[in-house]
């Protein structure tokens, strides 16, 4: 295989990446760890390239470093949607499952209480009873 066939197989591979994590719905770049492998692949890029133009251009330690570069990005990727993914549910959640609870309980109670006073209007009277004592006596 040709170095330029070699080198179009791996912008293929990037120019995918490219598409996955540039439509605007991938965390900003700065947000997320990027794998070891790229960095290793972009290095095998580098070499491949070297060996290419400094030996014989069909050199097999060309192909070779290609290949790991291609394998590496591939590594990478597959590293990189693997630590997308691992925010857990706890840290998504918008109401902790208590919070509904009490919205249940309490629209349960009021269905079964109808039109009879419940708990939260007992306190909230009392409340009141001590406002009015509270008041009296500051003004004495």
């Amino acid at each position: 295989m040709q170095p330029l066939a070699r080198f179009i197989q791996v912008s293929q591979v990037t120019e995918k990446l490219h598409g996955q994590f540039s439509n605007g719905k991938a965390p900003q770049p700065w947000q997320m760890q990027l794998p070891e492998a790229f960095v290793r692949a972009w290095l095998h890029c580098v070499m491949s390239l070297v060996v290419c133009t400094t030996f014989q251009p069909t050199s097999s330690d060309s192909y070779r470093h290609i290949s790991l570069c291609r394998k590496l990005l591939y590594q990478g990727t597959e590293e990189l949607m693997k630590g997308l993914h691992s925010t857990s549910l706890d840290e998504k959640q918008a109401v902790l499952p208590m919070g509904i609870m009490s919205l249940v309980i309490r629209r349960v109670l009021q269905d079964v209480t109808g039109d009879m006073r419940d708990l939260s209007d007992t306190y909230w009277d009392y409340i009141k009873i001590l406002v009015r004592l509270l008041g009296g006596l500051s003004s004495t």
